[in-house]
C-alpha cells in the first residue's frame, strides 16, 4: 500500500506542484513516485551510461527544486523534462556529447542484446533523444519541441530520420531472426 494520502495519489500532478510550491513535501514525493523512472529512461538511453542517468536525473531533480517557482502550471512532466534536457547539456561529460556522428562507444549491456536497441545505441544523439521522447515517453511532438528547443517540424525530421533508421535494421534482422527460429523483441 501506498503511505500517500489519496488526495495525494488522485491529485494531478499541476495541483501537486502547485501544492509542492507552497511547502507540501508530500506533494513532491508524489510525483518523483510518479515520474523518477520517465527522468532515468530519459538519460539512460540518451547517454548510454546508467551511472551517468543516475548522476543526471539527481542533478535534475535537484534543479526541479531549484526552479520550482518557474513552474507555471502548464504540463509538469514537459516542464520536468525540459530542466532534465538542460541538465544533460549542462553537466554530460564532453567525451559523452562527442558521441554524436562519431564512432560508437562500446554498448551497456541493457542495449546490447537485440539489433534494434544496438541500432538505438548507435544513432545520432539528436535522433535517439527524439525516439526516446516520443517512443518510450510517450510525448507528442509539440511537447518534445519545448523539450528541446526546437521547432516541431525538426522534432519530426528528426523523428523520421531516427524511425527509418530504426526500420531499416528491423528489415535487416527479420530474416536472421526468422532463420534461428527467434522473435524480434519490440522497442520499449
Amino acid at each position: 500500500m501506498s503511505s500517500q494520502p489519496d488526495s495525494m495519489t488522485a491529485a494531478t500532478d499541476e495541483v501537486l506542484m502547485r501544492s509542492y510550491q507552497q511547502g507540501n513535501l508530500q506533494a513532491l514525493e508524489t510525483l518523483f513516485a510518479r515520474h523518477a523512472r520517465a527522468v532515468y529512461t530519459f538519460f539512460l538511453y540518451t547517454t548510454l551510461s546508467g551511472t551517468a542517468a543516475e548522476r543526471l536525473s539527481q542533478l535534475a531533480w535537484l534543479e526541479a527544486h531549484k526552479q520550482r517557482a518557474s513552474f507555471d502550471g502548464s504540463q509538469f512532466l514537459r516542464w520536468l523534462l525540459t530542466i532534465s534536457a538542460h541538465v544533460r547539456r549542462e553537466h554530460e561529460p564532453p567525451a559523452a556529447k562527442e558521441h554524436d556522428n562519431k564512432a560508437s562507444p562500446p554498448l551497456p549491456p541493457f542495449l546490447a542484446d537485440s539489433p534494434l536497441d544496438r541500432a538505438l545505441a548507435a544513432m545520432a544523439d539528436s535522433y535517439r533523444e527524439v525516439i526516446v521522447l516520443h517512443r518510450l515517453l510517450q510525448l507528442p511532438f509539440d511537447d518534445i519541441a519545448v523539450v528541446l528547443g526546437a521547432t516541431e517540424a525538426a522534432v519530426k525530421s528528426r523523428a523520421q530520420q531516427g524511425y527509418v533508421q530504426l526500420a531499416e535494421v528491423a528489415q535487416k534482422a527479420a530474416p536472421v531472426l526468422s532463420a534461428n527460429n527467434s522473435q524480434p523483441r519490440p522497442m520499449p
